[in-house]
């Protein structure tokens, strides 16, 4: 199913439907909830990314590992998530952390899940309301654990790809930062700036249309087909920071038509620790 969700759509399948919000600031971590309090799309749950990752991880792990696969459906049965639920996040950072919301909802199986297409600002644009207040709830779903919906590389799956050469038959990394994290010119907040060797640079943004959407189906298909040159997009494995904006490159990536990519969740937070020439 195309990832995209829009506002009408959202309203026309109000039955058994579960609305996530994922906003979040990396360098704020609070103020996603704080937002959250302040004014909410009603009926929505608030998901904060820090607590969407493993607890006793090591810096060298990345700064956004995945958490225990219990750990995720633990929070979806508690928004009253089943098997046949609807799950769509939004967030208003372009919907980076919405992607990697939806990444994990595949990455437990779930088939039936979508971002909301422009975010939290596109239900306001609509004329929609906000309610302000943070209501825990607790809910009793029975969304379960199936077998994955998506494909990882770990850090030494890239390391064997660097050492070898960086074939590009074998893989194309695509990392989602901008052009001037790529280029090793900024870095806000990783130790070390700069990039993994063979990896080319396709910024997150460029997936976006102005007005916050994404662009069509076939204006990414163009942009994708030109940066992948007839690679096969199974061979292409995404990164970015700490596997968060990397999770935009794939979703833009299945809207246009160019399913089965892959996710390297460490990604550069991971691979600086590494000791590898970048």
């Amino acid at each position: 199913m195309n990832p995209l969700i829009s506002v009408d759509e959202i309203k026309k399948n109000s039955q058994n439907i579960i609305l996530v919000d994922c906003r979040f600031d990396l360098l704020s971590p609070n103020k996603g909830k704080q937002d959250f309090e302040t004014g909410h799309i009603p009926g929505s749950f608030f998901a904060n990314l820090e607590n969407l990752c493993h607890d006793n991880s090591l810096i060298s792990d990345g700064r956004h590992p995945l958490p225990h696969k219990k750990k995720f459906i633990d929070l979806l049965k508690s928004f009253g998530a089943n098997n046949e639920s609807l799950i769509v996040s939004f967030d208003n950072s372009h919907n980076i952390f919405a992607c990697r919301f939806w990444w994990m909802c595949k990455w437990i199986g779930h088939m039936n899940c979508g971002v909301l297409d422009g975010g939290i600002n596109a239900w306001i644009e609509k004329g929609n309301q906000l309610v302000a207040g943070f209501f825990p709830k607790n809910l009793s779903g029975s969304i379960s654990i199936r077998p994955t919906l998506t494909t990882e590389w770990k850090v030494e799956m890239i390391k064997s790809w660097v050492k070898s050469g960086c074939n590009g038959e074998i893989c194309t990394l695509i990392d989602a930062r901008s052009s001037k994290r790529f280029n090793g010119k900024e870095e806000p907040i990783d130790p070390k700036a700069g990039h993994i060797k063979g990896a080319i640079n396709r910024p997150y943004m460029e997936n976006l249309e102005e007005n916050g959407k994404f662009k069509s189906p076939k204006k990414l298909r163009n942009d994708f087909d030109t940066l992948l040159k007839n690679k096969f997009p199974s061979s292409v494995v995404h990164t970015c920071g700490s596997g968060i904006s990397a999770c935009h490159n794939l979703v833009a990536m299945e809207v246009a038509g160019l399913p089965g990519s892959s996710l390297y969740v460490g990604s550069w937070s991971q691979w600086c620790y590494q000791g590898i020439e970048t």
